[in-house]
């Protein structure tokens, strides 16, 4: 059983429509993802309360959307500067 989040639910999480079609497809992704890898861990979804996996997974994925490469950031005072990701 699928999560009934989508990506209007990330939009909202963001605060901003999602209109593109390829973002549209990329979000969807990033939920059906989410949502694997939920179950690699916790099982069948029907069986964890809908409402708190929803709101997890849109959460997650929002948070994906904001940095998709998942870059750390260091702030000083009015100055912040990404730190270099590493990848394979």
């Amino acid at each position: 059983m699928a999560v009934s989040a989508t990506y209007t639910d990330v939009g909202v999480a963001l605060g901003r429509p999602i209109t593109d079609p390829l973002e549209q497809a990329q979000v969807t992704w990033w939920i059906e993802s989410a949502e694997l890898q939920i179950r690699t861990r916790l099982g069948d979804l029907a069986l964890l309360n809908q409402d708190v996996l929803k709101y997890v997974v849109v959460e997650a994925v929002a948070a994906k959307a904001q940095n998709p490469e998942g870059a750390a950031s260091e702030s000083i005072d009015d100055y912040t500067y990404r730190l270099p990701t590493a990848r394979s």
